[in-house]
């Protein structure tokens, strides 16, 4: 299997509310779908990318664009399966970057969904709302 994620990219420069990004999911790594347009962004599954790094790249990138020109809400949804370490770290770094929207006087929402059964998500996603110090609303489900 390729560490490549198929990706398809859109962005127009003059409306920077338009930055896109979806990247589908594989057995090692999340579906993570952005649309600037509406504010929204999810991640969704496994993440264990070979290269940590070069997976999150182009959301961080994506997000950049974004971030210059926001929404005045912007949404984040989470419905992780598992996260390796090093894909915790870029979610905290994630975190970080969002979180100045907050410090800039935007709306940030963070829906945390989990398995009612899986008390390491759970505790991940408490965790990462501590160290980042965004309030997340969390969703359990069966």
């Amino acid at each position: 299997m390729s560490s490549n994620p198929k990706s398809e990219f859109e962005s127009t420069n003059t409306n920077k509310q338009a930055v896109r990004l979806e990247i589908e999911a594989t057995n090692r790594t999340p579906e993570i779908k952005m649309d600037g347009s509406k504010g929204l962004i999810s991640i969704k599954g496994v993440s264990m990318p070979a290269n940590v790094n070069q997976f999150y790249s182009p959301l961080l990138e994506r997000l950049d664009q974004y971030m210059a020109n926001p929404k005045e809400d912007t949404r984040v949804v989470f419905d992780l399966e598992y996260v390796n370490s090093s894909s915790s770290q870029m979610i905290l770094a994630i975190l970080f970057k969002l979180k100045t929207l907050v410090d800039k006087g935007n709306n940030l929402k963070i829906d945390w969904h989990y398995v009612v059964e899986d008390e390491d998500i759970y505790e991940t996603g408490k965790s990462y709302s501590e160290l980042s110090g965004i309030t997340f609303n969390f969703h359990e489900r069966e």
